[in-house]
C-alpha cells in the first residue's frame, strides 16, 4: 500500500471548524471509537482531550492505521510510533507535509536541543514554507488554550517526526520564503 501525504492532510483540513461548543467535534471522537481493537480499550468521551484522538481519527480514515497507530494519548501515541519504527526526533529533520507533530508546553530546552519532556499536544503538518510551519490541530482554537471551545484550526509552529510516505505526492516545502515564527 502507498501512503500519500496529500491524503491525511486533506483528511485534516475536512475537520477545520469542528468544534466541542456545537458538537461537531463528536464526529471525530466517533471515528476514533468506532475503531477497534481500541488503544488500551479505552472509549474517548466527548469531554476528553481529543488531539491525539484527532491525528488518529484521520489515520483510521486514510486507512494509514499502520504507520500511523490509533492513540488518544499523545505519549502513548509517541511509544507506539518507536514501536513501529516510525518516529524520527533530529535536530536536522526538515517536517514534510503529513508529519505529525508533539508539543511539549513546558519544554525548557528551547527549540536548540531534542526536547526528552512529555509530549502535551499533536498536530498534522499541513505545509512548510522556509522555517514557517503550518500544521492542523484538533482541540485548539484561534486563540490557543485561553477559550473553553475548543475547534479544529490552522496554526503556524515548529516540529518533529516523520512517517512512512511515498514521496510521489509530496506537495509541501515551498523554501523560497524565509520567515521565522515561535
Amino acid at each position: 500500500m502507498s501512503y500519500l501525504r496529500s491524503k491525511i492532510v486533506e483528511q485534516a483540513k475536512s475537520w477545520i471548524g469542528c468544534k466541542e461548543s456545537d458538537g461537531s467535534h463528536k464526529a471525530i471522537i466517533d471515528v476514533y471509537n468506532s475503531y477497534t481493537p481500541r488503544a488500551r480499550g479505552y472509549k474517548v468521551q466527548y469531554t476528553d482531550k481529543w488531539c491525539a484522538t484527532f491525528v488518529s481519527a484521520c489515520s483510521i480514515k486514510c486507512g494509514y492505521t499502520d504507520i500511523i497507530p490509533p492513540e488518544c494519548s499523545c505519549k502513548e501515541m509517541i511509544t507506539l510510533l518507536k514501536n513501529i519504527n516510525e518516529w524520527e526526533e533530529s535536530d536536522s529533520y526538515t517536517p514534510s507535509s503529513g508529519d505529525i507533530i508533539f508539543y511539549d508546553w513546558d519544554d525548557t530546552t528551547g527549540s536548540t536541543k531534542d526536547n526528552t519532556g512529555t509530549p502535551d499536544h499533536v498536530g498534522i503538518v499541513e505545509k512548510v514554507s522556509g522555517t514557517t510551519i503550518t500544521v492542523i490541530e484538533g482541540m485548539l482554537n484561534d486563540d490557543g488554550y485561553s477559550k473553553a471551545d475548543f475547534i479544529v484550526v490552522e496554526v503556524i509552529d515548529y516540529t518533529i517526526d516523520a512517517t512512512s510516505y511515498t514521496d510521489e505526492d509530496d506537495t509541501t516545502d515551498d523554501t523560497s520564503e524565509e520567515t521565522t515564527e515561535g
